[in-house]
């Protein structure tokens, strides 16, 4: 519903009712655990999984490669090192190596490989090429011009991740990996789940939530203009919203969200978590915050601007929402005849145009507020225009037992 002085709109309201019986997929193993060692060109420490670790000489750039200090490298991969004078042999789970200072000769197993700077002794240390020896090992590379970091990931069969904006996380992933990557939080809020969302609201276009338990990553959302996922999913595929699209978030789950038939977000759910059920106000306004952000993101997904907070306008909302839970009603009239401007007024809210969007979610589903009852807007075409409409500068939004209701609107 789109008010104005002259003019009224009527959006039809919808309700989120009977949608909640279909299963995603369950996964039925614990996420396996990705190793991050990070390296800097010039620095004598690298991290393992977020830990400090000395090195015996600093990372250099020689010929265009890497070279590295071969002992505390072949430890972090877990490969076992031996020495003969020059010669070093590498192996783990039946995968050996060697090379020799001096040579760029070296082998895979049988495979001889030709490499393009030899091992050489610098400083009195002994340096290997870094990629040759990471990516022997089945480990993967990444070099970061910005800040000359090198970064390697130990991948697991099984693992679960997303890129997007340059960055790579891992279910599983330590909460200090991920803050090392992408900083701190904006904000942390309550999940349906044993875990709290991290949220990185800072930049829309790049918009992460990163669900945490017990300090490692059990939960991930984006929806970067750029993600990709491990199973090869991307921002903008091609699709038909599945018909188990509106089911209720399963541990072990992977997820694409739909709009308009093409990919905008994803979120992978780990198998080690538990539902929970927040019945109560602090759950209620996290999911009113986690709801503002997905809209914002969804926004910036397609070009449009930021809305900011309107706590007035969300306190309405509330009263609305709390309303049509007590007095079992769906709509935007309230049956004592209150329109959407009359609470907005009543409510001390001064605007020139207001909007409004509410849902109803089916019993026991009070979870699925936030994430899923945003997608959920975005299938009627009248409630994802006003979700996206640009006139619109605010947004309140009130959570209460089963409702919702967003008040967007343009200050006077």
């Amino acid at each position: 519903m789109i008010i104005t002085r002259s003019l009224c709109v009527i959006l039809c309201a919808f309700a989120l009712t009977g949608i909640f019986t279909a299963q995603e997929a369950l996964a039925s193993v614990p996420e396996p655990r990705v190793r991050h060692i990070l390296l800097t060109v010039g620095s004598g420490t690298m991290t393992v999984d977020g830990a400090p670790v000395q090195l015996d000489a600093a990372p250099a750039v020689i010929g265009g490669s890497t070279l590295v200090p071969p002992r505390a490298i072949f430890d972090a991969l877990g490969a076992e090192v031996s020495w003969h004078g020059g010669d070093i042999t590498a192996v783990k789970d039946c995968e050996e190596i060697r090379l020799s200072v001096g040579s760029r000769d070296a082998w895979r197993g049988s495979a001889h490989i030709r490499l393009a700077v030899k091992p050489q002794v610098i400083n009195g240390r002994t340096m290997v090429p870094l990629r040759f020896v990471a990516e022997s090992l089945g480990a993967e590379v990444e070099w970061v011009p910005e800040g000359g970091h090198i970064r390697i990931a130990v991948v697991p069969e099984g693992a679960r991740w997303v890129r997007a904006g340059g960055v790579r996380l891992f279910l599983g992933d330590p909460a200090g990996h991920v803050r090392a990557l992408i900083g701190q939080p904006s904000s942390t809020e309550l999940s349906a789940h044993d875990f709290k969302w991290d949220i990185y609201s800072g930049d829309y276009g790049r918009f992460w939530m990163v669900g945490i338990k017990d300090g490692r990553v059990a939960a991930i959302y984006t929806t970067g203009r750029d993600f990709e996922t491990y199973g090869g999913a991307k921002h903008g595929d091609a699709g038909a919203r599945p018909a188990d699209a509106d089911a209720n978030p399963v541990p072990g789950s992977t997820k694409l969200y739909y709009d308009n038939n093409r990919v905008y977000a994803v979120r992978l759910l780990s198998a080690g978590v538990t539902d929970l059920a927040f019945l109560d106000e602090s759950f209620y306004r996290s999911q009113e915050r986690v709801m503002f952000h997905v809209t914002n993101a969804f926004r910036a997904s397609l070009g449009v601007h930021a809305v900011w907070w309107d706590e007035a306008a969300a306190s309405v909302a509330r009263g609305h929402s709390a309303d049509m839970e007590a007095r079992n009603f769906a709509a935007h009239i309230c049956p004592d005849g209150v329109k959407p401007e009359q609470r907005l007024t009543r409510g001390g809210v001064s605007y020139r145009r207001m909007g409004e969007n509410f849902g109803r979610l089916s019993s026991g589903s009070q979870g699925r507020f936030g994430i899923d009852a945003v997608d959920y807007i975005l299938t009627s075409e009248g409630h994802r225009s006003l979700l996206l409409h640009e006139m619109f500068v605010a947004l309140g939004i009130g959570v209460y037992g089963r409702h919702f209701t967003q008040n967007f609107h343009t200050s006077r």
